[in-house]
């Protein structure tokens, strides 16, 4: 289940090809800590579009690492919206 996130060359965890053949809305919370503002949370909405999956010849995969620039495939589009409100009324959007 894991396979395609762990890296062939060095065995590390590693998601960059994971995530460049996929395509959707990734949402990223984040907790606001900050004594100045108060506490609040963040949300992050990623959309992932033109994603590598089936532009790359078959066998080969996407090598974010990759030093050769022949044949190097560009990574896919990444749109982001942020947002955020704390508890002394700061927000963010």
């Amino acid at each position: 289940m894991f396979d395609g996130f762990i890296d062939p060359k060095d065995g590390m965890l590693d998601a960059s090809d994971w995530m460049a053949e996929q395509q959707g809305v990734v949402p990223l919370p984040t907790l606001i800590t900050e004594p100045a503002v108060g506490y609040g949370l963040g949300i992050a909405l990623l959309f992932l579009h033109d994603p590598l999956a089936g532009q790359k010849p078959e066998g080969k995969s996407f090598d974010a690492k990759s030093d050769s620039t022949k044949d190097r495939l560009v990574p896919p589009s990444i749109s982001a919206a942020f947002g955020m409100y704390t508890e002394n009324g700061t927000w963010l959007v």
